[in-house]
């Protein structure tokens, strides 16, 4: 992967090493969703705070921490974030299966927000107004599963 290039150098933007890559400091979101309860607790918008039903960080676990939300609700993730290329690179240099990469690393999801359909919009412009490159991903349905539908593989049936 040209991003990964080990002769390139390490005082370029375009071009960081592997190392630089995994030493990039994670993104924080705690403060804009810790401004979205607030605001919907204190009737400032953007919807109720009823209408909050759950929280995923997806860390060890993959998709798979969605599970723990509800014994009865899965989630069909429709327009995952895109992947970033390090993970690609892990998969495809480490022999790694796709279902294995999205039960263990968080492939570009950091986390879920799970609200009241009626209060998508809302929401989802709130969030990514305080988070750039966030939106909604995919669905709550009826049954305990939680799956990629670009991927048929990556179905989880159990945290």
């Amino acid at each position: 992967i040209t991003r990964f290039d080990s002769n390139s150098n390490s005082n370029s933007n375009s071009h960081p090493t592997l190392g630089e890559v995994l030493l990039n400091p994670t993104r924080i979101y705690v403060d804009p969703l810790v401004d979205l309860f607030k605001a919907c607790r204190d009737g400032q918008s953007p919807c109720e705070y009823t209408q909050l039903h759950g929280l995923a960080h997806i860390t060890g676990g993959g998709l798979s921490n969605l599970l723990r939300l509800h014994p009865d609700h899965g989630y069909v993730i429709e327009d995952p974030l895109p992947v970033p290329p390090e993970f690609d690179w892990m998969e495809s240099e480490g022999g790694v299966q796709k279902r294995e990469m999205y039960r263990t690393f968080n492939m570009g999801l950091g986390i879920v927000i799970v609200v009241a359909k009626e209060a998508a919009d809302a929401v989802e412009a709130y969030v990514s107004s305080r988070l750039p490159g966030s939106r909604r991903v995919g669905t709550v349905i009826e049954g305990h599963k939680a799956f990629l539908s670009s991927n048929p593989a990556v179905l989880f049936d159990h945290y």
